[in-house]
């Protein structure tokens, strides 16, 4: 039966030291170059640990070779040391950002021994969390997961025994997780893909001298391997991961000879970059500044210790945001497609395609060399697949694609209103065998779905106020369908819509008499 009254629809309906070999791709684009800074700092070291705090907007650097108990922080143009208690000196210490408690995470090392304390740094102090947990060791490295909200430590050496465990932090206790992944190794990389949601680790040595150049991912529940191929097997590189274009950077290491190359990981496949500058080095450290959007090394080991700085621009090529999102329109009705940059070097250009073809101005198309792709009129023949393709001094990217849809379902009631009679309900033009849902409003509108449910973006002929569902069905075989019930005064005047919960689209609006 028609029911003309139920409460709110908006959350029903939508929940509905030399070059190192290995295969490789060439880095394309406008490619980021590295500077040295000429900021005085801290001794030369290697081994030690840095991190980047995004509360602060700082590197931290702890420790280092000669068993080194300073603490010293980067702004992006000069070095400062914080003369405060802590950690006992040491090297090799694994350290995280945790940016939910906007603390430091700082686990183990080697004074002479192999350690397994934990410490946090709040920005003014160090305090000692706990010293259970993961075997001691040195060497690890640790990560900070935003999504889980943990610290994950992985690996490490204890003695001459490498490791292959996998740990979590809550900020309370270390807890094991019994899983299977790389192989047992220490001086491996670890940095955080906030792009894909998940730990990236690099390469590493094991037992009998033996050394990796693999790449594995873990997104909190299970280690997966992504490449066996790029950089060449080597132990102590630097690493760190852009959070704006969504890529990690590697640098240098040692399996023989001290690497000085750089690598470019975009998710799926190394590439090699042309990037020049630091000297060939391993036991050095890097992050990526997120404030000032560049990678910054610090020290490192090529024979004796290093006290360099050096800088890496994060590449500015033009990304995409947001990109088009599919659209539906009456026949003769509105319809746009938008996609949303960032950065860019130089002239952004856009060219909109339909089907793969391009686009131009001209009788009710506009904005084909813009953002916002629009139609002062659509009609079935405007129906198709679309996409724009972007450009830069840089770089040519082509967005994802989306759908124009024209015409839909048609809706006709019919009813006794004001009398309280019966009120009817017929569609045709629905995806047969389709769920459907029919909409009653206070008045018309341009209400759009919201994004994060079925149907997001959809633009309905309604308004807000007083949204509701008033029937769900499916189709019949033929797309058809019918509905009965009873009218009250509270029917008159009132706007209904369909919208099919397949396609998404939806029917013209109708207004009670």
């Amino acid at each position: 039966m028609l029911r003309l009254i139920l409460p709110s629809i908006a959350l029903w309906l939508w929940s509905f030291a030399g070059t190192a070999p290995g295969s490789s791709f060439e880095f394309q684009g406008c490619e980021p170059q590295w500077t040295q800074s000429g900021a005085s700092g801290p001794s030369a070291r290697s081994g030690h640990a840095m991190t980047y705090d995004a509360h602060r907007q700082v590197t931290l650097l702890f420790g280092g070779s000669g068993n080194l108990d300073q603490t010293w922080q980067w702004d992006g143009q000069n070095w400062s040391q914080i003369q405060v208690p802590g950690p006992s000196g040491r090297n090799h210490p694994a350290m995280a950002f945790d940016s939910d408690r906007n603390v430091v995470v700082l686990f183990g090392g080697h004074d002479g021994s192999d350690l397994q304390d934990t410490w946090e740094w709040d920005g003014s102090s160090w305090t000692q969390k706990s010293t259970t947990g993961p075997p001691r060791r040195r060497r690890a490295q640790m990560v900070y997961d935003p999504e889980r909200q943990r610290s994950f430590l992985f690996g490490g050496y204890q003695g001459s025994t490498a490791l292959g465990d996998s740990w979590e932090w809550d900020g309370q206790n270390w807890v094991q997780r019994p899983v299977s992944g790389p192989q047992a190794r220490g001086g491996h990389a670890m940095t955080y893909d906030s792009h894909r949601g998940q730990a990236l680790l690099f390469g590493g040595s094991g037992a009998s001298g033996s050394f990796f150049g693999d790449t594995w991912t873990w997104d909190g529940q299970v280690w997966n391997l992504a490449a066996n191929s790029g950089p060449s097997a080597r132990e102590l590189v630097g690493l760190a991961f852009d959070s704006v274009q969504g890529y990690a950077v590697l640098f240098g290491g040692k399996y023989g000879p001290y690497y000085d190359d750089s690598w470019k990981w975009d998710g799926s496949q190394w590439l090699s970059m042309n990037a020049t500058g630091p000297p060939a080095r391993f036991a050095g450290d890097m992050v990526f500044d997120q404030a000032r959007s560049e990678f910054v090394l610090y020290g490192g080991w090529n024979g004796n210790n290093l006290g360099d700085t050096w800088k890496l621009g994060g590449d500015t090529s033009v990304i995409i945001q947001q990109h088009p999102q599919d659209a539906w329109a009456p026949s003769g009705g509105a319809a746009s497609f938008s996609v949303v940059t960032q950065l860019g070097v130089g002239t952004v250009q856009y060219q909109w395609r339909r089907n793969g073809q391009p686009l131009s101005d001209g009788g009710t198309l506009s904005g084909s060399q813009t953002s916002i792709l629009q139609f002062s009129q659509a009609y079935p023949g405007d129906a198709g697949t679309y996409d724009v393709e972007i450009t830069d001094a840089c770089q040519t990217l082509i967005s994802e694609t989306a759908e124009l849809r024209v015409g839909g379902p048609i809706l006709q009631l019919t009813t006794s209103c004001p009398n309280g009679g019966p009120a009817s309900l017929s569609w045709t033009g629905a995806t047969p065998h389709g769920a459907i849902a029919v909409l009653f409003a206070l008045q018309a509108g341009n209400f759009t779905v919201p994004g994060g449910y079925a149907c997001a973006g959809t633009q309905l002929g309604l308004g807000a106020p007083g949204l509701q569902v008033v029937h769900q069905a499916s189709s019949d075989a033929q797309g058809e369908g019918t509905a009965q019930g009873s009218a009250g005064p509270n029917l008159c005047g009132r706007f209904f819509q369909l919208i099919d919960l397949q396609t998404c689209a939806v029917s013209n609006v109708v207004q009670a008499p």
